[in-house]
């Protein structure tokens, strides 16, 4: 009969030790090199993986290289690409920074942001329109072209609000550790390990101390250990250089054959052992009441030796006396 058991295995990672930084500083694509974290064994039923903690920097941005560019073209519909710069904003530093890089571009635009419904307006002094580019989604014009043109031909509002909430959640990718797990971004199979909850402020840290459930690895040999961290749109994170960690519980589950305990049994051995000594003092001491008693040899004192018939002379009252042993 086959028994399970499970063995556990602590793995404990930290980007500033990684083997290879794939991305360089942004430390969201890293490779550590191990030797035998797992290996492909006869025994092993099946292998699970679970991040147990993470403590992971907020030093990435709101605005960042995937969505740093506005994007907006004149009646010509040709595009024009106006880089700002990197970092985390408000609505007034936003538009502060719009205005600036616009108006050294050559353009001078007027934009203002409502109070009330959060919703921005662009003003030029000719017709123009606005992409749906990375940015442009942030400022609230998620259309193919751009928004309508709103109050006339050199206006724009927005038809969405301001969005600075940034990135929301990290996913967290392994290729060595790959689970059947899906995400809605690519809508298919990958090596999803779990998703964390940005719930820390910018230039705060994020404390992940739920142990995610065990998922089933796909693999059965391990030497080589890769991290991706991604946001919601499977973009690299960007951490600009400050390093992670992490903690993960491997579990392999392996199989023995259900043999007798060695120590228990020569334990039994001794019980059994003294239970025969006690029972044995016992009798002793309380010999049963049926036991045949041990026969003793007649007492023929009194009777002559059937033998010494031949030998001795009943008549002769001397001999006999004295074979008797009455005289």
């Amino acid at each position: 009969m086959e028994q399970e058991y499970t063995e556990t295995r602590i793995i404990s990672l930290n980007s500033a030790y990684a083997n290879n930084k794939l991305n360089t500083t942004f430390n969201s694509n890293v490779e550590f090199f191990f030797k035998a974290v797992l290996k492909d064994e006869p025994d092993i039923i099946r292998s699970t993986i679970q991040l147990v903690n993470a403590q992971i920097p907020v030093s990435f941005y709101q605005i960042n290289f995937t969505n740093d560019i506005f994007s907006f073209c004149l009646s010509n519909l040709i595009p024009i690409n106006i880089t700002i710069t990197r970092g985390n904003y408000n609505s007034s530093s936003l538009i502060t920074e719009l205005k600036a890089k616009l108006l050294t571009a050559g353009y001078t635009f007027g934009i203002t942001i409502s109070r009330i419904t959060g919703i921005m307006t662009f003003t030029l002094n000719q017709a123009f329109f606005i992409f749906s580019n990375p940015l442009g989604v942030v400022l609230g014009f998620n259309t193919t072209l751009g928004s309508s043109l709103v109050g006339g031909i050199n206006t724009l509002t927005a038809p969405f609000p301001l969005n600075l909430l940034g990135i929301q959640k990290l996913k967290i990718f392994s290729n060595a550790l790959a689970t059947q797990s899906f995400d809605s971004v690519g809508s298919g199979n990958n090596s999803l390990i779990t998703t964390i909850t940005v719930n820390a402020p910018p230039f705060g840290i994020i404390l992940y101390d739920t142990p995610t459930e065990p998922l089933i690895l796909k693999t059965k040999t391990i030497n080589t250990l890769d991290i991706q961290i991604l946001d919601e749109n499977n973009n690299y994170v960007n951490f600009n250089n400050i390093n992670f960690t992490m903690t993960l519980q491997l579990n392999i589950v392996r199989s023995k054959s259900a043999t007798p305990n060695p120590i228990k049994s020569i334990v039994d051995v001794l019980e059994q052992s003294l239970q025969k000594i006690d029972t044995d003092i016992q009798s002793l001491g309380n010999p049963a009441q049926d036991q045949t008693p041990q026969e003793q040899p007649p007492d023929n004192s009194g009777e002559p030796d059937p033998d010494l018939d031949n030998t001795i002379d009943p008549s002769n009252t001397l001999d006999f006396l004295q074979y008797t042993g009455q005289i």
